[in-house]
């Protein structure tokens, strides 16, 4: 065997005998196993024989002082090297107790997150308070604290506990709205900047003492002339006997039986309906006193669904105000009476949409199918579907198409007034003035730097606006951002600092117009701004003529139309008198000023968030700016 073979074989085995110690050392420990073996293990004989001869060369000699010596260990037995393999697959465990306190922030900690209540009765109120703790060495404020439903109540908690202090969350569950087994969670919201909400949890099993079953008693599908019976057991769960009384034997078209199957113990509610019905849905309820002061009154409620003759759902095609895609709709027919009924025919005083009639079952069932043409809007007078039938009594059904209310949002009240009253100051220290005559065509563009339908939307404006109207003096863009800005003392999870709303804007604007800020929310209070992004467009007069929202493809092009519309001296507004905006209520007068350069230097700007980067811009112009907001109406 030459010496490169004999090197490369003894490294071998070195590596192969490293591998298992490091084993050992990491897993053995603690495994009841005796490691000595490895301390004791010596080289083998033919491993020194193998050894190669020092070398005479000079080169060779330097070579062998930084050499180390390799000494091969033992084999562990194969016990120990199977525990050990066993032991590295098992994951590490993963602990979330904190180690220690923070260090400048509070820190809560709640040692039970979860109360169970076991089992209770129900007709009274279960307490507990969680104890709280701030380990950290800042004052621990309680921004809310928010139960999941209204049977749960969490009043009179501590709002402020001092570093290593503890405070108290009583939390009250009233069992007359729970039954069964329950789970209740109460979100809690504070200024610890690690964990800013927190969820605790109670659970248990509210136990009735007397259980019905079901609780509700549905006849289900009834034909006009029919009649149906169904029935819901009463079940005593006290160790006494129990005395039940139906207070009423009649509701709507149901009458109701109480029979008493085992005394004190067992009783079953029989409910029969009959005719004369309700059309559609007929609804009823049985009230049942009891001789148990806890639970004294039971109230089972009674359903039942009489169809029509001759049933169409929907009776009425509701369909939005427009639709960019083809939509189809399917509305049923159904023949609940005894002879059959053939649907001859459909026919909509709409040319533009079409119907089609498919037989399901003959006589008895039939699909017609609706489509409505893309790009379609619903008239404001209604259209109908006509269907004629070989039907003795109605031969002609009539089925109205209605387009679907549309809410408002809270913003569009402004259209046709005059906006109201603000004061803006942009970074480049230019002043707008609201709720009077502003002597150009302004738009107000309401966004948030987190918000992700304005990071599309401003890209689009912006492009328009540089295209079209930006060397044109008659008409201006303001972007209003209304970031809270992050500042000592505010916990809001969507603050942003200054450097994150410049870096967004610029990328989205690409600094084609204007900047203001509204970190106190005033000016969108007064605007009536609920979402974003939410555009208004003002004429030179100060009336509000166009409202937006959103970012849909299309806004660059009706956004210019109506610019341009207004530049020829037209409204967008039915014309009369410009009404005046509703006085608003008074805010403290606000001013915001935040000084500094808004060039983010490289390093900073590596950490703002959300991919933005800001641009160049003028840092002299952009040094200080402020905004100030009036609510006075002119």
């Amino acid at each position: 065997m030459d010496r490169k073979t004999t090197v490369w074989s003894k490294l071998t085995r070195v590596a192969e005998a490293r591998t298992v110690t490091a084993l050992i050392v990491l897993f053995g420990v603690g495994t009841g196993v005796n490691t000595t073996w490895a301390q004791d293990a010596k080289p083998a004989a033919s491993d020194k024989a193998a050894a190669p001869a020092k070398s005479q060369d000079p080169a060779s000699a330097d070579k062998s002082k930084n050499s180390v010596e390799l000494v091969p260990i033992k084999a562990p037995p194969a016990n120990v090297l199977k525990a050990a393999k066993q032991r590295s697959k098992a994951k590490p465990a993963v602990t979330t107790t904190p180690t220690g306190p923070v260090t400048g922030a509070p820190a809560i900690r709640i040692a039970e997150t979860v109360h169970d209540f076991g089992e209770s009765w129900t007709g009274g109120t279960l307490d507990h308070v969680f104890q709280i703790k701030n380990e950290g060495d800042q004052v621990l404020k309680l921004l809310s604290v928010k139960p999941s439903c209204g049977c749960t109540v969490a009043k009179g908690y501590d709002k402020e506990i001092p570093p290593g202090g503890t405070g108290k969350i009583p939390v009250s569950l009233n069992t007359k709205k729970v039954r069964n087994k329950f789970t209740k969670n109460i979100t809690v919201n504070s200024n610890d900047p690690a964990t800013a909400s927190l969820r605790l949890q109670i659970t248990g099993i509210v136990k009735s003492y007397v259980d019905v079953a079901p609780r509700t008693i549905a006849l289900g599908h009834i034909k006009e002339g029919d009649q149906a019976t169904k029935s819901c057991k009463l079940l005593n769960n006290t160790d006494g006997m129990i005395e039940l009384k139906l207070e009423q034997a009649k509701s709507g078209p149901f009458t109701a039986e109480l029979v008493e199957r085992v005394p004190g113990k067992e009783f079953q509610l029989k409910v029969t309906a009959a005719p004369p019905f309700k059309p559609k849905l007929n609804n009823g309820k049985f009230i049942i006193t009891t001789n148990v002061p806890k639970q004294p009154r039971i109230e089972v409620p009674v359903t039942a669904y009489v169809p029509a003759r001759l049933d169409l759902r929907p009776e009425t095609l509701v369909l939005p105000s427009s639709n960019r895609n083809e939509q189809k709709r399917l509305i049923k027919f159904t023949n609940n009476g005894e002879k059959p009924v053939k649907v001859l025919s459909a026919s909509v005083s709409d040319d533009t949409i079409a119907v089609e009639v498919i037989e399901r079952s003959a006589g008895k069932a039939y699909d017609i199918k609706v489509t409505i043409p893309a790009g379609y809007k619903t008239p404001k007078d209604a259209k109908i579907i006509t269907l004629v039938t070989d039907d003795s009594e109605k031969k002609e059904i009539n089925i109205p198409i209605k387009g679907r209310p549309v809410k408002k949002r809270p913003a569009e009240s402004l259209l046709g007034t005059i906006s109201p009253t603000a004061e803006f100051t942009t970074r480049a220290g230019v002043t707008i003035n609201t709720g009077s005559k502003l002597g150009k065509i302004t738009v107000l563009d309401f966004f948030a730097s987190w918000c992700g339908y304005c990071k599309k939307q401003i890209p689009q404006v912006s492009t328009m606006y540089t295209e079209k109207f930006k060397d044109n003096p008659n008409v201006q863009f303001i972007g209003v951002s209304a970031d809270i800005l992050k500042t000592e003392g505010v916990t809001n999870p969507r603050a942003r600092t200054l450097e994150q709303v410049d870096g967004v804007w610029a990328k989205a604007s690409s600094g084609a117009f204007e900047l203001a800020l509204d970190p106190n929310g005033n000016t969108k209070k007064l605007f009536k701004v609920s979402s974003y992004p939410t555009l208004m467009l003002l004429n030179k007069d100060g009336k509000v003529e166009a409202v937006h929202f959103g970012a849909k493809a299309d806004l660059p092009q009706i956004l210019a139309g109506q610019i341009e519309k207004l530049l020829a001296g037209k409204s967008l507004v039915s014309s009369g008198p410009t009404p005046v905006a509703k006085p608003q209520p008074t805010p403290k007068p606000t001013v915001v000023t935040v000084k500094g350069t808004a060039d983010a230097a490289p390093a900073e700007a590596d950490k703002i968030k959300e991919n933005a980067q800001p641009e160049d811009s003028d840092a002299t112009s952009m040094a200080n700016y402020s905004v100030k907001k009036r609510s006075k109406v002119d």
